[in-house]
């Protein structure tokens, strides 16, 4: 991984090939006006396995399936993040959302919200540069709709192709969640096969013009 230039830490990283991509994604935006920033980019399976702690704890005993599928709607299991990749990134426009606090909510990036002009921008442009938006809708039964989460399509469809056949993956998922000894893993190993098909599978289609980026994205 590469720490992306101009970020506000060097803890923001991306795949090399991404982090160029998404600079020249940057400075094209500039020259439009729009501030261009990432928020999260790659996370590591430690910090993940810690959001979801965060999150799992505030679920009330005894646990349920739906208690879990409305924390998966907004929040990754570790191993099962598309940040892992180094290929997808939350953005943000530090400008336009001045003294506000940045939330990640839908609202920011709607007509009225203070990324609105960021998100017009990107959904013009972004595929000239290689990324797209692989969380579009809220009538999936994955993840919901992120208009801030954008992903380098030309890398992570190679990453995405491997989780249509899961048997691996869920090998190393065993091991990993004993090894770092996961929250709630007792409610969640043996859903790892259906947790896949339904958070990693239930994806936007990459548009053919991210996987063809125009401003020399590959």
């Amino acid at each position: 991984m590469r720490s992306v230039p101009g970020e506000s830490s060097p803890l923001i990283q991306l795949q090399p090939q991404v982090s160029a991509a998404f600079t020249r994604m940057q400075s094209a935006a500039a020259q439009a006006g729009v501030h261009l920033h990432i928020a999260s980019g790659f996370r590591s399976f430690e910090r993940q396995a810690g959001i979801w702690a965060r999150k799992y704890t505030g679920i009330q005993t005894p646990v349920r399936d739906e208690s879990l599928h409305a924390i998966l709607r907004w929040s990754a299991l570790p191993g099962l993040s598309r940040h892992h990749w180094g290929t997808d990134f939350d953005c943000y426009d530090p400008v336009a959302l001045g003294e506000q606090s940045l939330q990640l909510e839908p609202w920011e990036y709607g007509p009225e919200g203070p990324m609105a002009a960021l998100f017009a921008w990107l959904t013009a442009h972004a595929h000239e540069f290689g990324f797209y938006r692989p969380y579009l809708s809220n009538d999936t039964p994955g993840v919901a709709a992120e208009p801030w989460h954008w992903s380098y399509a030309p890398l992570a469809a190679q990453y995405q192709a491997r989780y249509q056949a899961p048997v691996p993956i869920v090998r190393a998922l065993d091991q990993f969640y004993q090894e770092f000894e996961v929250v709630g893993r007792e409610h969640i190993t043996a859903q790892f096969a259906s947790l896949i098909e339904r958070y990693m599978g239930s994806v936007a289609a990459i548009p053919d013009a991210a996987l063809q980026p125009v401003q020399g994205g590959r």
